[in-house]
């Protein structure tokens, strides 16, 4: 399993994003179609989101379980100047969302199923 952060070609002005040591998936007008020639499981990580390495462990062992299955958690969105905080999470278009819990702090969306 390959951990991936996309990286936009050019990061948006007064815009916050991580730096770490994880491979960076760059990418020109947010398009996400290249990660489908990566031979390999990945867990990608957004540019703009942080996580503690024990939630990124947890997740990490809760996907190898189910490696067939695609696997998206919710993250924190903030809205500059409002106290207004949303949990974005992206469901399948197809209707097939089915959600789980993997622990208080992570939730998924299994959108391989059928």
């Amino acid at each position: 399993m390959r951990l991936i952060r996309s990286w936009p070609k050019e990061i948006p002005e007064h815009r916050a994003y991580v730096e770490d040591d994880a491979e960076r998936f760059v990418m020109e007008d947010f398009s996400y179609e290249g990660l489908g020639a990566i031979d390999d499981d990945i867990l990608l990580l957004e540019w703009d989101v942080a996580v503690s390495k024990e939630d990124l462990a947890y997740f990490a062992a809760t996907a190898a379980r189910t490696p067939k299955d695609v696997l998206t958690t919710a993250y924190k969105l903030y809205f500059r100047g409002s106290k207004r905080l949303i949990w974005e999470s992206r469901a399948d278009r197809a209707g097939r969302d089915r959600c789980a819990n993997v622990s208080p702090l992570w939730s998924w969306h299994d959108l391989s199923a059928a």
